[in-house]
């Protein structure tokens, strides 16, 4: 997040790797860059969703973003925090998922 980001030139993400890993040996989960979702944003869409982990695919301009990025507060580091954000979003990124088992080293 912003007061953990360096603050070096005018875009502050770090390397993949250089802070500390989590408890399950991951990575920059929270607060180096925005995770750019799958889902499309609408603010009120998990109030009415009747599914868990349900996912928008009414499309929108707006992507769901979570995890929050280097240009943001602490409050903004967490997995269940979303913000929006369209292709063009300057502090967002994507995290590549590899499924175990799927051949992929």
């Amino acid at each position: 997040y912003h007061n953990n980001s360096g603050k070096k030139g005018e875009k502050y993400a770090h390397a993949v790797g250089r802070k500390k890993a989590n408890a399950f040996g991951l990575y920059d989960m929270h607060g180096n860059v925005w995770e750019w979702c799958r889902d499309y944003y609408d603010k009120k869409f998990y109030a009415k969703a009747k599914n868990v982990d349900p996912e928008n695919t009414t499309k929108s301009r707006y992507r769901v973003v979570r995890s929050g990025s280097w240009n943001f507060d602490h409050l903004s580091c967490r997995a269940a925090h979303r913000g929006w954000g369209t292709s063009g979003f300057p502090s967002g990124g994507v995290r590549v998922v590899v499924v175990s088992g799927s051949g992929v080293d």
